[in-house]
């Protein structure tokens, strides 16, 4: 019976001691988004990648991911682009399924803002909160 009751608590610290070995993992620079949609055979449709960088002012939506990490393309500015984007696509009235890659490419905007907000958790959650505030209210 000892023996049963000694193998339970060694267990109970591996599953501590994995779970310590996780959170500090969960510490590092996330892996870009689209890195990680390639990792696992998903890449980003031609059509929305083109309409993601005519959004974005020009940019592709891969150098839009990188140069997030280098500071050129903020959370901010990401999120702006599709804010205009959105203003059109309802300036428009939205009537035609010729919006619909219009949608995605907002919707991607947004997700990519997020994802660029991400990398500073201190500021994650006001930022998520004023993007909503903002798109709710067009």
């Amino acid at each position: 019976m000892r023996e049963a009751g000694r193998g339970k608590r060694e267990g109970g610290r591996g599953r501590e001691a994995g779970a310590t070995r996780k959170k500090s993992a969960d510490l590092a620079e996330p892996t870009p988004f689209a890195r990680r949609m390639e990792e696992h055979g998903m890449v980003v449709p031609p059509a929305l990648a083109d309409s993601m960088r005519r959004a974005s002012g020009g940019e592709s939506a891969d150098a839009a991911q990188n140069n997030a990490g280098a500071g050129k393309a903020t959370a901010e500015d990401t999120l702006r682009a599709a804010e205009q984007l959105l203003d059109r696509i309802l300036a428009a009235e939205c009537e035609s399924r010729d919006s619909a890659l219009d949608l995605l490419t907002v919707d991607a905007l947004v997700t990519r803002a997020m994802e660029i907000a991400a990398r500073d958790p201190d500021s994650l959650a006001a930022f998520t909160k004023s993007a909503m505030k903002r798109i709710s209210t067009r």
